[in-house]
């Protein structure tokens, strides 16, 4: 089962009607005593985007790569509790040692360098849409005291990190809760992250080397598309912010939201599903509509397109169901159609191109194997 990330918004302290984005000038200090820019200050404006999920990742990637007419472009920050991206719909190959975990779940950091985004690791805590900033709470900070020493940008080893912002992405994602399931926490196993998927595999690595014949049961609660490896049901948080088809947050039109923790609908009228595909699908729109507002030019209403679900059967075997059922594939062509669009479709072009490369290469000793077979099987006849 899943909850929604826990945050806590301070959104009633003053409606965004009233408070104009870049025209204020861009955000300053990053610590302690935050100072505001001056009107007249020509620097770049900060946009902070909480979650390195599918949702807030692609944003940021996003808005790095947009062009921004005669404006300087803005600092974008990622902040995840996290230090790995995951692109959850593979993560169960990670499980069964179909994918490596660089594959699947490559480090921020490494993801992220030369891309224009700073990464910060730590969990987003509140926002002041009053004061235009958000609060970090950093991994250090469960292990330092109070009243520490100022570290390099500016607040206490105690203290959380403030970041100021002139627009403000919301994709915090879900995080893994037993709803208060009796023996649940004792007797299963979660199914959302790196660990989860390496915790599974140490759990199922011994029942594989059970004798023949031996009667094993596992049960999978969730039939969703990571529920056919493990997954569950998603739970809403009633923090949910509530968005408008714009993705802003209703009366911030400079804080947009997206994923699983948003409560919206899309222009046509359905909520849009919890998957990647719809996440990514929010990032292009979410991206687009915070340049919209920093440079005042009009939002784009947010509209889901269904391309179609991809899943693995486990092994070769897979099935495709793509252009409103217009393409149905089943079987090894399937398993490799998949495999080639989820390369494709990477955070960045390196890792697209990396994780292409290293799925060829097994494609293709893969079906050297089963040649080298064929030909053993037949000269043994």
């Amino acid at each position: 089962m899943w909850a929604h990330g826990m945050m806590h918004f301070g959104l009633g302290i003053l409606p965004a009607a009233l408070k104009p984005a870049l025209r204020v000038g861009p955000a300053a200090a990053r610590a302690g005593g935050v100072m505001r820019a001056s009107v007249e200050s020509l620097g770049r404006p900060d946009v902070v985007v909480v979650g390195g999920g599918f949702g807030g990742l692609y944003t940021a990637l996003r808005l790095a790569n947009l062009g921004w007419e005669e404006a300087e472009p803005p600092r974008v920050t990622l902040v995840d509790r996290s230090d790995r991206f995951v692109f959850l719909p593979m993560l169960y190959e990670v499980t069964t040692g179909q994918a490596s975990c660089w594959e699947v779940a490559p480090r921020f950091e490494e993801l992220l360098a030369g891309s224009g985004v700073e990464f910060v690791q730590g969990e987003a805590i509140s926002l002041d849409a009053e004061a235009q900033l958000l609060s970090v709470r950093r991994p250090e900070e469960a292990t330092a005291g109070e009243g520490g020493a100022a570290n390099s940008s500016g607040t206490t080893a105690g203290g959380p990190l403030a970041l100021p912002y002139d627009a403000a992405v919301l994709a915090p994602g879900a995080v893994p809760s037993f709803g208060g399931v009796k023996g649940a926490a004792e007797h299963a196993l979660p199914f959302y992250s790196l660990d989860d998927a390496l915790a599974l595999r140490e759990t199922l690595l011994p029942l594989s080397r059970a004798p023949a014949g031996a009667k094993i049961s596992v049960a999978v609660i969730g039939g969703s598309f990571v529920g056919a490896g493990a997954g569950s049901q998603r739970v809403c948080c009633w923090q949910q912010p509530r968005t408008e088809r714009y993705l802003s947050v209703d009366g911030l039109p400079h804080v947009h939201c997206l994923g699983d923790a948003a409560c919206s609908a899309d222009s046509k009228g359905p909520a849009p599903p919890s998957t990647a595909q719809a996440a990514m699908q929010q990032a292009d729109y979410a991206a687009w509509n915070t340049r919209a507002a920093l440079l005042g030019s009009p939002p784009l209403p947010f509209r889901y397109t269904n391309l179609g679900e991809m899943l693995s059967l486990g092994g070769e075997d897979g099935a495709v169901s793509a252009l409103a059922g217009l393409v149905q594939l089943r079987g090894p062509l399937a398993s490799l159609s998949r495999k080639a669009v989820y390369a494709a479709r990477m955070p960045t072009p390196a890792q697209a191109a990396r994780v292409g490369a290293s799925w060829a290469l097994d494609a293709a000793l893969g079906a050297a194997a089963l040649v080298a077979r064929g030909a053993g099987g037949a000269a043994g006849k």
